[in-house]
């Protein structure tokens, strides 16, 4: 339970939350709805306004005539929200200032109000306040708005906060939901019960995962996300990894915390992109993988790609075009053919609209080669694209209703396109890849190769190294420390098929042979 003193003014905070519920309710048009919700918090507002007119009768009054003008223009809804918005909500906001000076140390934290009236932290050795200054309340809405899913059964929250956000879940889900909290700090889960709303939950909503260890914790946490990979598409289960819990794994030299936080706002971020891509994609006509399996197999593939080292192989591939078949990502249209290179299939799967730029102006050198796209990806860029095409499906489009129409089996690739484009040589017979411009790091401080869609950097750092194939340490970031952790999986499972590795200063690509 929260300190005796902080729970009358945590009621009164909410007041502003149900206020900016109903305010909700209007703009959807749901006006039985925000009705209801208004009238209860103007109940309870009236209720307190004898005891503030003691103490300001100034703001008594003007709360009261701003309520009134509110119920004379209820009928138009417009004006209703205009002045709920415009002048309640900031009304509330200077009542509650009388409520918000508190501000306390304790050890390394400074325990201190917002403008709402909830209290946040701030962690004195990092620098790291916990939640919004102004309504902590109003934050773990929004955020959960992006996080919760009425389907899901279980949502995984590492770092413990003053129970905002796994408060709003509990509401949201009616308690169907199972929350489970991460924590290496067992003091911080008692500030969320002393001087959160963590004591509201329910008891058996919220599990805690508990240890001293921050890798042991981060153990966890990385085997639970392992378990559910692409977990934004299967509905039942999500993820989300608290900022200051970042910062406070980097300051202690544990980094996949940090990448796992990037995976997750990536998955997130894509989700609604995904169904409205496939909604067009499906439209269009298209062939089945086995169509290609007639005329393309083959035992050697190149795989293109568009990392810098790609210059130094436009020889070898030029040599080799006809003698082995190439599919190349789609970030190198524009530059094959400049070199006078005509793959024999291209690969797509990035979800994002920005992926039209790879292809305008270059779309009638497409109109004899066939796309192998991923379902989800942009329908822009597919809609320009003139040669065959063919959709496969993905773990990207798991659980969502539109995916997979033709029931085929899922294809086991995520993260960069590559991983497509090797799946399809081995699809089509390859016993030997060779893998050109995957250097999934900045050779040289060189970011892309020239003419490619992605822009070319020079001295490009990133923000973390790792070991060349020619033995040096070269900067890298953690997008390409992924990929190359996903295609050395990919490797793995394949060892009757040799992988070789053209670039000869790039990433060192575990079970990838050198030239």
């Amino acid at each position: 339970m929260a300190e005796e003193f902080l729970e009358p003014i945590f009621k009164k905070s909410l007041l502003i939350t149900d206020f900016e519920d109903s305010l909700s309710c209007l703009y959807r048009n749901d006006f039985q709805e925000a009705e209801k919700k208004y009238n209860l918090a103007i109940s309870e507002i009236e209720s307190l306004l004898p005891e503030l007119a003691i103490v300001n009768e100034n703001l008594t009054n003007r709360i009261l005539d701003c309520a009134q003008k509110i119920t004379d223009c209820w009928n138009n809804p417009a004006s209703a929200s205009g002045l709920i918005s415009r002048s309640l909500i900031p009304l509330l906001y200077e009542y509650m200032s009388f409520f918000t000076n508190i501000d306390v140390a304790e050890g390394i934290y400074r325990i201190h109000s917002t403008d709402s009236g909830f209290l946040t932290i701030t962690d004195t050795e990092c620098g790291i306040t916990f939640h919004d200054i102004h309504n902590p309340m109003s934050e773990a809405i929004m955020l959960a708005k992006s996080i919760y899913s009425p389907t899901n059964k279980e949502i995984h929250i590492f770092g413990c906060d003053l129970g905002f956000l796994p408060y709003v879940i509990y509401k949201k889900s009616g308690g169907s939901c199972k929350i489970v909290i991460y924590e290496n700090n067992q003091t911080l889960i008692n500030y969320a019960r002393q001087f959160g709303i963590l004591s509201w939950i329910p008891d058996g909503i919220c599990d805690f995962v508990t240890t001293a260890d921050p890798q042991e914790l981060a153990k966890r946490f990385l085997l639970f996300l392992n378990n559910n990979q692409n977990i934004y598409m299967t509905n039942s289960v999500s993820a989300h990894i608290n900022h200051w819990m970042r910062t406070r794994y980097k300051n202690l030299g544990i980094d996949q915390i940090d990448k796992q936080s990037y995976i997750l706002l990536f998955q997130r971020n894509k989700y609604n992109l995904c169904v409205i891509n496939m909604m067009k994609n499906y439209d269009k006509p298209h062939i089945a993988f086995n169509e290609l399996k007639k005329t393309l197999s083959s035992n050697e593939w190149i795989v293109i790609a568009a990392g810098p080292s790609l210059d130094e192989s436009i020889s070898f591939i030029k040599k080799e075009s006809g003698q082995k078949k190439i599919v190349a990502v789609n970030t190198v249209l524009k530059r094959l053919p400049s070199e006078g290179i005509t793959p024999d299939l291209i690969v797509a799967a990035d979800p994002r609209p920005q992926l039209l730029d790879h292809i305008k102006g270059y779309e009638d050198t497409t109109k004899d080669i066939t796309l192998v796209a991923d379902e989800t990806t942009c329908w822009e860029f597919i809609n320009h694209y003139q040669g065959e095409l063919c959709l496969i499906p993905t773990p990207n489009g798991v659980g969502l209703p539109l995916s997979n129409p033709d029931k085929i089996n899922i294809w086991p690739i995520s993260g960069t396109v590559v991983t497509l484009g090797i799946e399809v040589a081995l699809r089509l017979g390859a016993k030997k890849i060779f893998l050109v411009g995957l250097d999934l790091a900045f050779p040289g401080g060189i970011s892309y190769a020239k003419g490619v869609s992605q822009k070319r950097e020079e001295g490009k750092k990133g923000n973390s190294t790792v070991q060349s194939v020619d033995g040096k340490i070269i900067a890298s970031n953690q997008t390409f420390d992924m990929f190359r952790t996903i295609i050395e999986q990919q490797i793995a499972k394949h060892p009757e098929v040799t992988f070789i590795n053209m670039s000869p200063h790039g990433a060192l690509i575990k079970g990838a042979k050198n030239p």
